[in-house]
């Protein structure tokens, strides 16, 4: 497994051989691309207890360098920091905020980023009028783009900037920001936190209980009860739910306003009472199964939830069948299962937690529906979706393969989870790093894949539109780890190039682009080292671009 930047920036800290943590801290510069990256490196290099100037320095140089391309904040203020702090390097310091202005200034730029820009002027230099240098330009920009997110942030941060002094100029702000709302719902909750921000919580109070009069449909209504809550407590927040059911008109409207009883009230009576009305007013399958869905994870109430809609399908019923690998062994549901019975409580309680441990009951709740029924629902939501892609991109040494292969097995099967071309190389990796029966289980499920199309959507009366791409470059990609002579490597290879609309550009675009970079890392462990004894392996090498 290649090691990522991240591998090596751990080693250096654990090292106990300044040899040894040089090495990896060059690697770890050398392979690091992005600012993200870069920023790791800096990071830890400013962590160290003698960093080396030179190397801090050269660091340096190469992420203000990249934070002019990438437009990214972070990258002009960690330099900054480091400069100033560990270098005493001042003059540095100001360069790289400086090259941030003018960066920022030559493109549009949200008002958050010149706020956050203020704050690194004030916060390493000292610097006021380099403060409010920037947030001029952070207002012209906002007034210019008639955005009132931007003014609201100039406002927030000349409030929070101690000594700027500039408290009624930043009220002004928000009442011009107020202003241009013109009486809208959505963009409320903003103002009033910088009503809050500046200290007038009573204009704060005042515009969200306007804006409960002033809310066109329920999702206003759920808004504004949310930002209720967010300044006022759970006293504050019946009105706007209440504005929310007399609003509602359909079975979505219904289950957000349980939704919201459930997340800003905990009034489990009435988050049934919606959840009941959703049911009644659900059109669809769809809607019933989300209303069943909600039953389950928010009330823990499985009785209620069969009588509505069901809990999910197996995955091998969301494809039929259309013939095209002969020769393979099919299967949708091993590898899931497979996975189902070795995911523990802990694994799950883990992937829930992943976004910084917001919703983390709630994504916990959708996880466990699924690990205990072995069904998929029957669309992707944000619980438990966002906890899944955030388990799909863990990457290095210290990889849980388990957790990732799981994250992404239900990530390639849902729909609504797109992006298949980032969850296939993950699960490839993770299954062959798992080993026993998981790499030849994947085989079954990409091949199940290759053979099928989405249900609903098979018409043997028309032209057959060839096999997912991804789907097909992953089973080769396991086939060939496992057997690099099989002749159905052959098989796969001339349906690359057969197929009826990816041509070679589109996959070669997909492996260069691929975040993780995963893509190539495969091709280069598992194809390359064979080109020489398979000539099916090299046609495939070379229609990839190698």
């Amino acid at each position: 497994m290649q090691r990522t930047v991240g591998d090596w920036l751990e080693n250096a800290r654990t090292a106990t051989d300044q040899a040894d943590q040089d090495r990896c801290l060059d690697v770890a510069a050398a392979q690091a691309t992005s600012s993200f990256e870069l920023r790791s490196v800096l990071r830890t290099l400013v962590l160290l207890e003698h960093p080396d100037p030179t190397r801090l320095s050269t660091i340096a140089n190469r992420l203000v360098a990249e934070a002019i391309t990438q437009g990214e904040i972070w990258g002009f203020r960690d330099v900054a920091t480091a400069r100033s702090v560990q270098l005493a390097d001042p003059i540095g310091a100001r360069a790289a905020l400086e090259a941030g202005f003018a960066t920022f200034a030559g493109r549009t730029t949200p008002g958050y980023v010149w706020g956050l820009l203020a704050d690194g002027f004030v916060e390493t230099l000292s610097d006021l009028e380099g403060a409010r240098h920037c947030l001029a330009a952070g207002v012209d920009a906002a007034r210019m783009a008639g955005d009132v997110d931007g003014l609201c942030s100039m406002a927030t941060t000349m409030a929070g900037i101690a000594g700027m002094a500039d408290r009624k100029v930043a009220a002004d702000l928000v009442a011009e920001a107020e202003a241009a709302l013109g009486g809208a719902v959505q963009g409320a909750w903003t103002v009033a936190t910088a009503w809050s921000a500046v200290g007038e919580q009573d204009a704060a109070a005042r515009l969200l209980t306007v804006a409960i009069a002033r809310c066109a449909g329920t999702s206003d209504a759920v808004y504004v009860a949310r930002a209720l809550h967010h300044h006022a407590g759970v006293a504050a927040v019946g009105r706007a739910i209440d504005r929310g059911r007399d609003l509602a008109v359909n079975a979505i409207d219904w289950i957000a306003i349980a939704e919201a009883a459930f997340d800003l009230q905990g009034d489990e009576p009435a988050v049934r009472a919606a959840l009941n009305r959703a049911a009644e007013l659900a059109p669809d399958a769809l809607t019933r199964s989300r209303v069943a869905g909600a039953l389950r994870q928010w009330l823990g109430d499985a009785a209620a939830a069969a009588q509505v809609g069901s809990a999910g399908v197996r995955p091998d019923a969301l494809r039929l069948d259309r013939g095209r690998l002969a020769g393979w062994e099919l299967s949708a549901n091993r590898l899931f299962d497979w996975l189902r019975d070795r995911v523990s409580p802990e694994i799950l309680d883990r992937i829930a937690g992943a976004d910084y441990g917001d919703d983390h009951d709630k994504h916990l709740a959708a996880l466990l529906d699924i690990w205990t029924t072995g069904l998929l629902p029957l669309e992707l939501g944000w619980h438990p979706g966002e906890v899944l892609r955030l388990g799909r991109w863990a990457a290095g040494e210290r990889v849980d393969h388990l957790e990732r292969a799981w994250c992404c097995t239900i990530l390639w099967f849902l729909p609504g989870s797109h992006e298949q071309e980032d969850t296939a190389p993950g699960l490839i990796a993770s299954c062959l790093a798992l080993g026993g029966q998981a790499p030849a289980l994947a085989e079954q499920m990409f091949a199940w894949h290759c053979s099928s199309d989405q249900a609903g959507e098979v018409d043997p009366e028309e032209e057959d539109e060839g096999a997912n791409p991804v789907a097909l470059v992953s089973l080769l990609l396991l086939r060939a780890a496992a057997d690099p002579g099989d002749p159905r490597v052959g098989q796969l290879h001339r349906m690359l190039v057969d197929h009826p609309w990816c041509g070679p550009s589109i996959l070669i675009d997909m492996i260069a682009t691929s975040i993780t970079g995963l893509w190539a890392g495969l091709i280069d462990d598992i194809l390359v080292p064979a080109r020489a004894e398979h000539p099916a392996v090299d046609q495939v090498l070379r229609y990839l671009g190698y």
